[in-house]
């Protein structure tokens, strides 16, 4: 006779229980657990995200006209 396994190891329960410990802990580490480390990283990925955001790229057409865009 087979064993029997618990019903909350078969494959298809046991993804979505990875997912839910994965998101609670990323909502812990995100929300409970204030770590300096983590709001200076948070911080500075914005700014590279603005910056990268705000980059105007200059292009002269000929001596005295541009075309400049963002």
């Amino acid at each position: 006779m087979a064993k029997k396994r618990a019903k909350i190891l078969e494959t298809r329960y046991f993804g979505f229980i990875i997912g839910l410990f994965l998101a609670v802990l990323f909502f812990l580490l995100a929300n409970v657990v204030r770590i300096p480390l983590l709001s200076n990283l948070e911080l500075k990925m914005l700014n590279v995200h603005f910056n990268f955001k705000n980059v105007i790229t200059k292009t002269n057409i000929q001596e005295g006209v541009s075309i400049e865009t963002r």
